[in-house]
């Protein structure tokens, strides 16, 4: 599964991942917490229960970047480490 992390002009990183075999939407969003060395980000899929988000805070924008790729590859469907 290959990201393609787009920066809107406020500085936050966001990708959205489409799954050829369902049609699924995940969408993922990274952002710098203001005041805070901090990075926010979230994974959500579109017409899904707030079940379906995931999200977590990180020290550096890499490692943000990787934590959110790895929770939506687990949360497409089908995929054998998917929880729930």
């Amino acid at each position: 599964m290959k990201f393609s992390w787009e920066l809107t002009e406020d500085g936050a990183q966001y990708a959205t991942i489409i799954a050829q075999s369902t049609g699924v939407v995940l969408r993922l969003v990274i952002e710098k917490i203001p005041d805070s060395e901090f990075w926010d980000w979230v994974v959500w899929q579109d017409e899904a229960t707030s079940s379906t988000t995931q999200g977590g805070k990180e020290q550096s924008l890499p490692a943000a970047i990787t934590a959110a790729e790895n929770a939506a590859k687990n949360s497409m469907p089908g995929n054998r480490n998917q929880s729930g």
